[in-house]
This record gives C-alpha cells, structure tokens and sequence, in this order.
C-alpha cells in the first residue's frame, strides 16, 4: 500500500539528467529507507539518470506511547518507528 508522495519525481527524464527526490510520509508514517537503484536514507536523494530505474521510497508506521513517570503528572514520549 502507498504511504505518501516523492517529490522530485517524473515520468520521463533527458538521459544524464538529475533529479532530488524527497519522501512525503502520510500522517502516522516515517520515511525509512530508499530500496531499488538507490540505496541508504539520504533526504533528498540526488539520482542521475542514464537507464530506466525503479526506486522505492520505504515508510514505517510510527507509535506513540505516553506513560506517566512519576507522581507530579510529568509524561514520558516515546516515539518508535517500525
């Protein structure tokens, strides 16, 4: 299932031209990782393109927990990306 956007991105490109893509999670995900003919989790990611390429932006889903640590009601936020 889709998750959001890349910005950046086209259909079609002149070859050797270069393009920066950027993620745009929907609300409740986190960008994660690029997977295909780029690798790693730079934002935004510079591709040049001289062949047809098939790039995946992967997303998470993040939680949210609150927890109260102690009696004078302070919360705890803990943010985990999966």
């Amino acid at each position: 299932a889709r998750h959001g956007e890349v910005d950046g991105w086209q259909e079609w490109y002149d070859e050797g031209s270069a393009t920066a893509l950027v993620p745009r999670p929907d609300p409740g995900f986190a960008f994660e990782k690029w997977e295909g003919a780029l690798t790693g989790s730079l934002m935004p990611a510079v591709v040049r393109v001289s062949a047809p390429l098939s790039i995946t932006a992967r997303t998470a889903t993040i939680e949210v927990r609150i927890a109260t640590t102690n009696a004078a009601n302070l919360f705890q936020l803990g943010v985990d990306v999966q």
